[in-house]
């Protein structure tokens, strides 16, 4: 190669990297376009679906789907996100209008945006910001195996984030946006999570209460002709905190997300790419929050399924949910993660799950 071609492959690969990572913690205001797209009428013809239904007593209703864009480079590679009602400290909230939502990325950024449903069903979004998630002296995260963040939950009077690559956990606390934490500190993970390889870290994250988290791996292990999702549950304070669980898998669905329900479930979020038929397939299922707290390791966790995506549903990476209790139940949103790439697309579905009977 001449050096002519290597000074050119080298400012190529310098302004890669620099797209990237982000190079200042100074928020900045994003401009995102949600446009609603059009559905098969069967899917809107009734308010419980019943195409939709695996478990009668949980039926779901479809409020709206959302194509998103930004004009950020950085909007994009929408990991994981929490919803906090409109009204501090409050229990719960009578819609999604004016909710705050928060996302993490793969660039090692933070999205805030309020959301805008004034009618029930979210349109779009308003003051939004994008800022850099931190290191522990301040610095934003950087390089390939540092700036992968892929989850976010409330935990310990702050926001807990979850990164693949440097497998690790960070809390952030005292910052107003909550991820603007200047300082924010790591917490350990459980010992075995330290050896995943480099994009099997932790995928899906959630607060138990008490001081619990639940953390799943995204690939599941498989012992003879039984297939479990790795996780692990209790107080990250300490790495002794944590206990393995093996939570049972459908088929080569992945983890991909998680949220706690008010009345003690987890609902998880799985998908799955199968490059046989092109298609994204995904799941949505409960997990017993007692049940997790009380299996021993060699316990199989059954999960209720309450939902697979139909073939009539716009999908794509799905790889986020979370909830918000609102009267009645509570809203349902999952997010995709286009990783940055014009084949796929940044997708969000609300839906609302009515309080079990």
């Amino acid at each position: 190669m001449t050096s002519r071609r290597l000074a050119l492959t080298a400012v190529v690969l310098l302004l890669a990297a620099s797209c990237s990572v982000p190079t200042s913690t100074r928020p900045v205001g994003v401009e995102i376009d949600a446009r609603s797209l059009s559905l098969d009428p069967a899917l809107l013809d009734t308010p419980t679906l019943p195409a939709w239904l695996v478990d009668a007593e949980m039926p779901l209703r479809l409020d709206a789907v959302l194509e998103l864009r930004g004009d950020h480079a950085d909007f994009g590679g929408l990991s994981g996100m929490v919803l906090e009602p409109a009204t501090t400290g409050a229990d719960h909230a009578t819609c999604l209008d004016g909710a705050r939502l928060l996302v993490v990325t793969d660039r090692g950024r933070w999205l805030e945006a309020r959301l805008r449903a004034p009618d029930g069903p979210l349109v779009g979004f308003e003051s939004a910001r994008l800022g850099a998630l931190r290191e522990t002296d301040g610095r934003p995260v950087g390089g390939r195996m540092r700036h992968d963040a892929e989850e976010i939950t409330a935990w310990g009077g702050g926001l807990v984030v979850a990164y693949e690559g440097d497998h690790r956990l960070m809390l952030h606390t005292d910052a107003a946006p909550p991820l603007d934490d200047p300082r924010p500190r790591q917490l350990p993970v459980p010992e075995a999570v330290a050896v995943l390889a480099e994009n099997d870290g932790l995928e899906a994250l959630t607060g138990l209460g008490d001081g619990l988290l639940l953390a799943l791996a995204e690939k599941s292990t498989r012992d003879g002709e039984v297939a479990a999702l790795r996780g692990w549950v209790g107080d990250p304070r300490s790495a002794e905190g944590w206990r393995a669980l093996r939570i049972a898998a459908t088929g080569p669905l992945e983890a991909t997300g998680v949220a706690l329900l008010p009345w003690r479930d987890v609902l998880l979020l799985e998908r799955y790419f199968d490059p046989i038929d092109e298609r994204v397939h995904v799941r949505l299922s409960t997990l017993a929050v007692d049940a997790l707290i009380a299996a021993s390791p060699d316990e199989l966790v059954p999960t209720r399924e309450v939902l697979r995506f139909p073939d009539a549903l716009p999908v794509d990476n799905f790889e986020a949910v979370a909830v918000l209790p609102v009267d009645g139940g509570v809203t349902v949103l999952v997010l995709a993660d286009d990783n940055f790439s014009p084949a796929q697309r940044t997708l969000l579905l609300q839906l609302f799950l009515p309080t079990p009977a």
